[in-house]
Parts: structure tokens; C-alpha cells; sequence
């Protein structure tokens, strides 16, 4: 069983641009009632009050599924937990979206958020902990380039992270 490494991510770029990563890079994962793990696509909404909604599909509640968390495809074990209400503007050039519990197994590898960052035209900052091994790691990939993957320790963990609980 992994550490996990646990933060926020960030995504910058138009609300269009945006809208298209998130439907197309995350899906659910979901725990059957055979204990079998299963992905399948959310139902991802922009309602007119200019909130992203995910919520499961309606026929996979009737299958007894259990919506664990978001998966971003393509990652090794990066999820989001239980995200509402992202407030996403219409009427703005520029858009920066961060969602909070973001995790990753042990850490997170950048390459893969070079690769979306590049495809869909947005930028992406990903801040982590990780209080078994404890470390903070920030990762800042720009037009599809990597440009901070920076990993911190601390001489007192508890007193200088800014986060001493998160991770783990």
C-alpha cells in the first residue's frame, strides 16, 4: 500500500480548454459490489450558474458501485476526492481552476501533465505532501513544458512544513 502524497492541483488556461481536459482526462473509479475495481466516465456539467458538477452516471448507481474518486488518466495513481461546485466563469479570457484534495501514490510524476498541458493549451501546478517521507513537491508544467519539479525536505518536519498533516 502506497504513501500518498496528498495537495491541490491547478489548471490555468480558458474555461473551453479546460472543460475538455476534465472530460476527457478524468474518469470515476468505483469499488462493485463483487470488490472489483471499475472506471467509467462522470457526468461533468457547466450549469448556468457557472458551477462544474461531478456526479456518477445515473445507471452505474443502479449497479451498486461506489464512488471512490476521481481518476486523472494517464497518471500512476493520481486521484481527486470528492469535488463540487468548481466555480468556472464564462465570461473570463483566463481561468484558474484549483481543486483541493488532490493525491498521488508516493509522488507524482510530471511527464504525463507535460503531455495534457501540451494537448489541451492549459497549464497545470501540482503542491504535495508527504508526511511519512517527509517532503513537500511542487511541480509547475507551462505550454507543455516542465518547468519546476522541485522536492523539499525539512530538518523538523512538524515545525516547517506548512502542512505537517497532509500526506501519509
Amino acid at each position: 500500500m502506497p504513501n500518498w502524497a496528498e495537495g491541490n492541483i491547478r489548471f490555468r488556461g480558458n474555461t473551453e480548454n479546460i472543460m475538455e481536459f476534465l472530460k476527457n482526462e478524468i474518469e470515476c473509479t468505483a469499488t462493485n459490489k463483487e470488490f472489483e475495481v471499475v472506471t467509467y466516465k462522470p457526468v461533468i456539467e457547466w450549469t448556468k450558474f457557472d458551477e462544474i458538477n461531478f456526479s456518477e452516471p445515473e445507471e452505474k448507481k443502479v449497479d451498486n458501485n461506489f464512488w471512490k474518486s476521481l481518476y486523472i488518466k494517464g497518471t500512476r495513481r493520481n486521484f481527486i476526492d470528492g469535488i463540487s461546485g468548481a466555480y468556472l466563469p464564462r465570461n473570463t479570457n483566463e481561468w484558474i481552476l484549483c481543486l483541493n484534495n488532490f493525491k498521488a501514490a508516493w509522488y507524482v510524476k510530471p511527464e504525463p501533465y507535460a503531455e495534457k498541458s501540451k494537448k489541451y493549451g492549459i497549464d497545470i501546478a501540482i503542491v504535495v505532501y508527504e508526511q511519512g517521507m517527509e517532503f513537500r513537491q511542487r511541480i509547475e508544467v507551462i505550454n507543455g513544458e516542465i518547468v519546476k519539479n522541485e522536492e523539499t525536505t525539512y530538518k523538523n518536519w512538524n515545525w516547517e512544513a506548512d502542512f505537517p498533516n497532509m500526506g501519509g
